[in-house]
C-alpha cells in the first residue's frame, strides 16, 4: 500500500498513471480514501493533464478510476446530446476535451445538476436570421459557442424567441457547437424546412457532427420529424 500512496503523491510528475487509476477503481473504501487523500490537490490541473492523454487507451478499470478521480477533484459534470436520437449523456468537462461518465453513474439529481451547469455556461451567441419565403420571411435562430455542450441548449430552444411558440419548435443540432431553431407559429414552417436541412448538412460537414436530421421540440422533448406522422399532420393542418 505504501508504494501506491507514494505513487499518488508523485502523480503530477512521473507517477504510473494507469497503475494508480486501476488501483483506485478496485480499492476497498479504506484504501480508496487513503489514495485520494495522498494526492497533492494544489496541483489538480497537473494531475488532470497527466491523466487525459492516457484515456484513449485506458483499460476499463483505469477509465472507472479516472471517473472516480475526476469526480473527487470536483471536475464539473455536464449534459450533452449524442447520436441520432439526441440521447442526454453525462460527461466530465475537462480542459481540451470531455470524458463520459460510466454507464451506471447518475441519478435524476445528477442530470438536473448537469443540465443546470450547461444552462449557465458563458460565451454563447444567439443570432436571428430571416429565411426569405417569396414575399414573406420566417425567423431562424442560430445559437453557437465554443463549448462542446452548446448543442444541449436544443432542449430549451423554445426559449430562444419568447413566448414559446404554440406548435413547438423546429430544431437542428448539426454539431456540438451549434443549434438551429425555428419557432412554429404558422404555416411558414413549411418553407423553413429545406433551408434548415441545407444549413444543417453544411455545418455537419465542418466537423464534430451530431445529426443532420430535424427535430420537433414540444413539452420539453425532442423527436425527429421523420420518426412520427404527427409532424406531417401538423404541417397539413397549418396549411389549411
Amino acid at each position: 500500500m505504501e508504494d501506491l500512496l507514494a505513487l499518488a503523491r508523485t502523480l503530477p510528475d512521473d507517477g504510473d498513471v494507469d497503475r494508480f487509476l486501476e488501483a483506485l477503481a478496485t480499492a476497498d473504501d479504506e484504501r480508496y480514501d487513503e489514495l485520494l487523500d495522498a494526492l497533492d490537490r494544489s496541483r489538480t490541473g497537473e494531475i488532470v493533464a497527466r491523466v487525459m492523454p492516457r484515456l484513449p487507451d485506458a483499460s476499463p478499470d483505469a477509465r472507472v478510476g479516472a471517473a472516480e478521480l475526476f469526480d473527487n477533484l470536483d471536475i464539473p459534470i455536464k449534459a450533452c446530446l449524442m447520436g441520432e436520437d439526441l440521447n442526454v449523456m453525462l460527461a466530465f468537462d475537462l480542459p481540451g476535451g470531455v470524458m463520459f461518465v460510466p454507464e451506471d453513474w447518475g441519478d435524476e439529481r445528477s442530470f438536473i445538476a448537469a443540465l443546470t451547469r450547461v444552462r449557465t455556461e458563458p460565451g454563447l451567441q444567439l443570432d436571428r436570421h430571416e429565411v426569405q419565403l417569396g414575399d414573406d420571411v420566417a425567423p431562424l435562430f442560430v445559437l453557437h459557442g465554443q463549448s462542446f455542450f452548446t448543442a444541449t441548449h436544443a432542449l430549451w430552444a423554445d426559449e430562444f424567441d419568447p413566448p414559446a411558440a404554440p406548435y413547438g419548435t423546429l430544431v437542428a443540432v448539426p454539431t456540438h457547437h451549434a443549434v438551429l431553431a425555428h419557432p412554429i407559429r404558422d404555416a411558414r414552417v413549411r418553407g423553413v424546412i429545406e433551408p434548415m436541412l441545407e444549413l444543417t448538412r453544411s455545418a455537419a460537414e465542418q466537423g464534430e457532427p451530431v445529426s443532420t436530421r430535424l427535430y420537433w421540440l414540444r413539452d420539453g422533448r425532442l423527436e425527429a420529424v421523420d420518426a412520427t406522422g404527427e409532424f406531417a399532420d401538423l404541417l397539413e393542418r397549418l396549411s389549411n
